[in-house]
């Protein structure tokens, strides 16, 4: 497993969702793989209170950009980074996982910071960085990653889908 994945594809096309899910699939009790949705690892995943997971999401903090306090100890806002949560062991002794959401709303100076960590993300840790506008990464954050693209499916996927839901 790369310890650093770029989750890439069209807005809306549920890359977030992904990432989450993959969360959960690696910490799940009955995993590593597909989250069993029902043991507790996966229970507190998905209600954000899972000690290993962390995710930064500028637009459900309330902010425009990804500001370099977030990824590193800069200033003193006084909230918690990315650096200071990875310099932590384990809490629950296996992996720990980062999702960042939107990462194109990083500034240049969160960017470059986040490369210190994409280098040298530390032991069991898996980032996922998650964009719809990747070409506006810096090609150092971008070149330290492992891409996975998300495609639209076509028209007979998705009306397969819909009728194996009983939809018409």
């Amino acid at each position: 497993l790369g310890h650093a994945l770029l989750f890439a594809g069209s807005e809306g096309i549920g890359k977030f969702m992904a990432a989450s899910w993959f969360l959960r699939g690696l910490f799940c009790e009955e995993g590593p793989g597909a989250p069993c949705g029902v043991c507790g690892a996966c229970r507190r995943v998905q209600a954000g209170s899972f000690g290993d997971a962390f995710v930064i999401d500028a637009e459900a903090e309330g902010s425009e950009r990804i500001a370099v306090g977030r990824i590193a100890r800069r200033g003193s806002d006084g909230g918690v980074c990315l650096e200071e949560i990875l310099a932590l062991r384990a809490a629950e002794g296996g992996w720990r996982g980062v999702i960042i959401r939107d990462i194109e709303r990083a500034t240049l100076e969160a960017q470059n910071a986040l490369l210190k960590t994409l280098e040298e993300p530390g032991e069991a840790c898996c980032l996922v960085l998650v964009s719809a506008h990747p070409g506006r990464l810096l090609e150092t954050v971008r070149s330290r990653c492992v891409r996975v693209a998300f495609e639209a499916p076509d028209r007979e996927s998705c009306a397969r889908v819909l009728e194996q839901a009983g939809l018409a």
